[in-house]
């Protein structure tokens, strides 16, 4: 593949990830009505990034483009209907040095996988809201005492500091 091939795989995956931004902020404007959710967009993603990373491995922004890796990650992420794709982004992405996807985003990566699979998060990264009541729900974490050393570790900010956040976010949609 020449350097011009990867470049326009790589702007093909900021505009997937592009795409899968503008539904999700009009599905959350809808008050995440179901109706709004285009679930096709995550499959047609994740088979597009299975194809690339397959081909070509992880997608470096030297030879895809600066966007391409966090456009990865974020592809990756909403790949929630094939988990062992995620698990071994993760794992590739612990490996690959200088892959361009920060600690933070493989912190929220394992706690999303960790949690979906009915285990306890390990950065407290997740945060679910109950749509009907909009309750904020924090999922269980393994070790709460060593919480703020581990997020301190992957550059996340202090928890309770997150947590309000998270709550004046969910506040300003009880006003919507």
């Amino acid at each position: 593949m020449t350097k011009k091939g990867l470049k326009e795989i790589g702007r093909e995956l900021v505009r997937r990830a592009d795409i899968d931004q503008v539904m999700r902020k009009e599905w959350a404007d809808s008050g995440f009505k179901p109706a709004r959710y285009d679930k096709a967009v995550d499959v047609r993603n994740t088979k597009y990034l299975k194809d690339v990373v397959s081909k070509y491995g992880w997608p470096y922004a030297k030879d895809f483009g600066r966007g391409a890796p966090k456009s990865a990650w974020l592809i990756a992420q909403h790949a929630s209907s094939d988990r062992k794709f995620q698990w071994a982004v993760l794992r590739m992405l612990r490996k690959v040095p200088d892959s361009g996807v920060s600690l933070k985003l493989m912190a929220t990566m394992e706690d999303k996988l960790r949690v979906s699979e009915g285990r306890k998060q390990k950065y407290g990264t997740q945060f679910h809201i109950d749509l009907k009541t909009q309750v904020l729900i924090v999922p269980p974490i393994v070790n709460k005492k060593a919480l703020e050393k581990l997020r301190a570790q992957m550059h996340l900010r202090p928890f309770d500091v997150q947590l309000k956040r998270v709550q004046r976010s969910v506040s300003k949609m009880r006003t919507k």
